[in-house]
């Protein structure tokens, strides 16, 4: 997990772990291979393993501030070995609420440390892989 909080410029790459962007303050101009996209605050997107992207704040945006959250492929294969079948497609509303609060909750846990931190932590981001296998998984297309 990382905070951004300064304007942002990261070049299109790649790497093995998803991960999932969350502006809190300002806009995200996300790039992937075919498309670009505008993620806006308090909102969500999940970059699957090995997508090409690439992201900045917006032209419009004075300050960014966002999180990005990468839980590592390993990780999930560990917990659902069939992941290298499927992809992660973006949440409805309803499943977007529960993911945030997933990752709130995480982000809670790294700001208040005591002896069994590693541990919630960790419940946490099993929570999040539950939902996001259980509401957000697709078969990949061959």
């Amino acid at each position: 997990m990382y905070f951004e909080d300064h304007h942002t410029k990261t070049a299109k790459h790649y790497h093995t772990s998803i991960e999932i962007l969350i502006p809190v303050l300002g806009k995200l101009k996300l790039f992937l291979t075919d498309k670009e996209l505008i993620i806006p605050q308090g909102s969500l997107y999940i970059i699957n393993s090995q997508e090409i992207h690439g992201m900045h704040h917006t032209e419009d945006t004075d300050i960014y501030k966002g999180y990005a959250l990468q839980i590592n492929y390993d990780f999930i294969k560990k917990y659902y070995p069939a992941i290298d079948n499927y992809q992660f497609i973006q949440p409805n509303h309803k499943i977007k609420e529960k993911i945030l609060l997933d990752i709130f909750k995480i982000i809670a846990a790294y700001d208040h440390s005591n002896q069994f931190q590693r541990i919630e932590i960790e419940s946490y981001i099993l929570h999040l892989l539950y939902t996001l296998l259980s509401n957000t998984l697709d078969k990949k297309q061959i």
